[in-house]
C-alpha cells in the first residue's frame, strides 16, 4: 500500500508501539525498485536491510523517506531484538538537521497524539522528548505545539523525532485533513440533493464508497484508516471524489456541484483538495 507524508522512521515508532511481529519492507526512493526490509519481533527491532547496508547505515539510507510504499507481513520472528536499537536511534537524531521537516511539509498539519509513555532512561533526550510529551494536549496538531519550550529549535526536533521514533506519540491526519474532507463531502452532497434531487446524492455517496473501498478495504465511511500510511488514503479520497461525478447522474451537472462546493469552502479545504488532485 502507498504511503505519503509520513517519514519512515515514524511509521517505525507505529510498529514498535502496536508490538508487531513481522516484517515492514520499504519501497523507497525515485524508482521504487529497491526494497528496505525491518523485521520485528514483538515490537522490537531486530534486523534493518537495505541494499549492502544494515543496521545504522540501513537506517540513515531510508529514514527520511517520506513516500513511497509499504507492504506488512505478519510472522512469528524468534531473532533477538538488536540490543543497541534506542542508543543508535539516539546517536542518530543528534545529527539529523532541523530542516528535514521541511522536505514533508503536509506532517505540520498532521494531529500528534500521546500513545503511552515509556521510561526513558540514560537517554541525553529524555528532557526534551518529556518537555514536549507534557505539552502535547489530547490531539494537538503539530504547527501548534510551540517551539519556545525547549532552547533551541534543534533541541525541539530531536525531542519530537525520538519521541515519535519509539512510538511513544503517533502522528495522524484524520484529525485535521480527514474532517474537513468529511466537511467536504457533506456540503458537496447537499448542494447535489438541492441542484439534482436526494437519489441522485445518495447514488452518488454509495458509488464514492464502494470506489474508495475497492481501493483501500479498511476504509470507509464509519471507520478511520490506519495512520501509519499518512496522508495516502485522503488523497485517494479526493481522487474518487472528482473521479465518481462521471459514474452517477449527469457527468456536467455533478461537475458543476463539485466546482461550486469547491469555491464555496473554506480556503484551507479547497486548496488541500486541489493539492491532492494535481500531486
Amino acid at each position: 500500500m502507498p504511503f505519503k507524508d509520513i517519514f519512515v522512521i515514524q511509521i517505525l515508532g507505529m510498529l514498535i508501539t502496536r508490538k508487531f511481529s513481522g516484517i515492514a519492507s520499504f519501497m523507497v526512493g525515485d524508482s521504487q525498485k529497491h526494497v528496505a526490509g525491518i523485521w520485528f519481533n514483538d515490537g522490537m527491532v531486530t534486523n534493518i536491510h537495505y541494499l549492502e547496508q544494515k543496521e545504522i547505515q540501513a537506517l540513515k539510507a531510508i529514514a527520511w523517506y517520506h513516500e513511497g510504499l509499504l507492504e506488512l507481513a505478519p510472522k512469528k520472528i524468534s531473532n533477538a531484538p538488536l540490543p543497541h536499537y534506542s542508543k543508535m536511534l539516539e546517536e542518530f537524531l543528534k545529527d539529523v538537521p532541523t530542516q528535514v521537516v521541511e522536505t514533508c511539509p503536509l506532517l505540520m498539519q498532521a494531529a500528534i497524539s500521546r500513545v503511552k509513555l515509556k521510561p526513558l532512561k540514560n537517554s541525553q533526550l529524555s528532557f526534551a522528548g518529556l518537555t514536549i510529551f507534557g505539552k502535547i494536549a489530547k490531539e494537538s496538531l503539530l504547527i501548534d505545539i510551540p517551539r519556545n519550550i525547549l532552547p533551541n529549535e534543534k533541541d525541539f526536533w530531536m525531542g519530537f523525532w525520538y519521541l515519535t521514533c519509539h512510538g511513544l506519540i503517533e502522528v495522524s491526519y484524520a484529525k485535521s485533513i480527514g474532517v474537513l474532507f468529511k466537511e467536504f463531502q457533506e456540503h458537496l452532497t447537499k448542494l447535489m440533493k438541492k441542484l439534482m434531487g436526494v437519489h441522485i446524492a445518495n447514488a452518488y455517496i454509495d458509488q464514492l464508497w464502494q470506489n474508495i473501498h475497492r481501493e483501500w478495504l479498511d476504509f470507509d465511511q464509519n471507520k478511520t484508516p490506519d495512520p501509519i500510511y499518512g496522508t495516502s488514503p485522503y488523497r485517494l479520497w479526493a481522487l474518487m471524489m472528482q473521479k465518481t461525478l462521471t459514474q452517477v447522474g449527469a457527468p456536467a451537472l455533478q461537475k458543476h456541484c463539485f466546482e461550486k462546493a469547491l469555491s464555496t469552502s473554506s480556503t484551507q479545504t479547497a486548496e488541500m483538495i486541489h493539492l491532492f488532485l494535481t500531486k
